[in-house]
């Protein structure tokens, strides 16, 4: 082993002294190998894949006549401790538990040889500013990290809409209405859109709709979290 390797190593074990892997879930500290501490674990409101649509990914279809999406994934409920790790991941400054919910995500994906590139949902410069980061691209960094497929930011957000979650459901898709423009790096890709939660699906579908309009050959999507309506 030469020096360049026992410093390191030495790093990644002083990292793991002072910054310890918690549980996105609880806090606590857990195992380098797990995705949440045993306790959490039987808690975790996952999702009943087979009750939900396939390619929407909502329990109540929402594909209606025009089928955007190939195929969309949650891993949990958002309810629980599962709804609560997205929150902290989101509004309250916990960032990091972006690389244990992306090791859930990847978890959750049986087979990634069908996409080319992973996509965070973007956010407009100014909220990025304010917030200091954008979750889904934390998110969609370390499920690259996970999975081996390339992450880049093909979709761009035009305008500054009303936050989703004041917004009923027809009210949610007026506001995202061409919201999103993808650039032409998507041509030809089959790309898998990654985000924090699934609510009504409207995020999804209007990135689905500008990364196809750039020649996308077709446009996935995993979340943390979905609701249950």
């Amino acid at each position: 082993m030469d020096g360049r390797e026992k410093t390191k190593q030495a790093k990644a074990l002083l990292v793991r002294i002072f910054f310890p892997r918690r549980c996105p879930f609880c806090g606590k500290v857990m195992l380098p190998e797990e995705n949440c501490c045993p306790n959490c674990l039987p808690e975790l409101p996952r999702v009943e894949q087979a009750a939900h649509c396939p390619f929407c990914g909502k329990r109540g279809c929402v594909c209606r006549e025009e089928r955007l999406l190939a195929m969309t994934q949650s891993c949990f409920y958002h309810e629980g401790i599962a709804r609560e790790a997205v929150l902290a991941m989101k509004f309250y400054r916990r960032p990091g538990y972006a690389r244990t919910l992306a090791r859930c995500l990847a978890e959750l994906m049986e087979d990634t040889s069908g996409w080319d590139v992973i996509v965070p949902v973007p956010m407009t410069a100014k909220k990025q500013r304010r917030r200091g980061y954008n979750q889904s691209a934390l998110l969609s960094r370390f499920l690259s990290e996970e999975t081996g497929i390339p992450t880049e930011p093909l979709l761009a957000k035009t305008r500054e809409t009303r936050p989703q979650h004041d917004l009923d459901g027809e009210e949610r898709r007026q506001n995202l209405l061409g919201a999103y423009r993808a650039s032409e790096g998507a041509a030809g890709l089959r790309v898998l859109v990654c985000d924090d939660v699934l609510t009504t699906g409207s995020t999804l579908r209007e990135a689905a709709r500008a990364l196809l309009a750039a020649g996308a050959l077709s446009v996935g999507a995993v979340t943390v979290s979905c609701t249950k309506k």
